[in-house]
Order: C-alpha cells, then structure tokens, then sequence
C-alpha cells in the first residue's frame, strides 16, 4: 500500500498477487474472479490503475474476471493494483491502513 497526499485528497494505492498453478499432466482452462472495492460515497472514487494480464472483463461494479490456458505443470501469476481517492477529512472505513 502506498500513501499520498495531494492538496486537499488522499490516495490509497493497493496491490494484489494471485498465483494459479496447473498441477496436472493436461492443459486446463480457469477462470478467476475477483473485486476492487466500489463506492457508495461520491467523493470517494476508485480506479483500477493496472492489471497483468488484463482482466477480460471488468464490471460497473469492480467485478474483475480473467480467463486463463495454462499448459501442463505452468503457473501464472495475475498482479492488480487500484487506487482509492478521497479527502482528507472524511473517514473511510473497510479499507486496510
């Protein structure tokens, strides 16, 4: 995580690792779902800033979806980072710190 400052804002960068393994002798296809977190508040905004590989689909509502090949005995590691921007003053609450 990663805090700034900038004028009257706060932001928040968050970023995320999944590791997929194909323990199998075969090629597999998967799918991984995951979220970013979305805001009820209109001064709070969250953007996804970058994804690898980039997800094939992303939902109004921070859904993020990849679907994956991997080959026999392969891993891959998906890596996601988000921003979350808010003022100064105002709390923000279910986020890590």
């Amino acid at each position: 995580m990663d805090k700034r400052l900038l004028s009257d804002k706060r932001q928040l960068r968050y970023g995320y690792e999944i590791e997929i393994k194909n323990l199998l002798d075969r090629d597999i296809k998967c799918e991984v779902h995951d979220h970013i977190p979305a805001s009820r508040h209109e001064k709070i905004k969250i953007k996804l800033e970058q994804a690898q590989p980039a997800p094939n689909e992303q939902s109004d509502l921070h859904l993020l979806e990849w679907h994956l090949s991997l080959p026999a005995n392969s891993e891959q590691t998906i890596k996601y980072e988000y921003m979350v921007e808010h003022p100064r003053g105002l709390r923000v609450t279910g986020l890590m710190d």
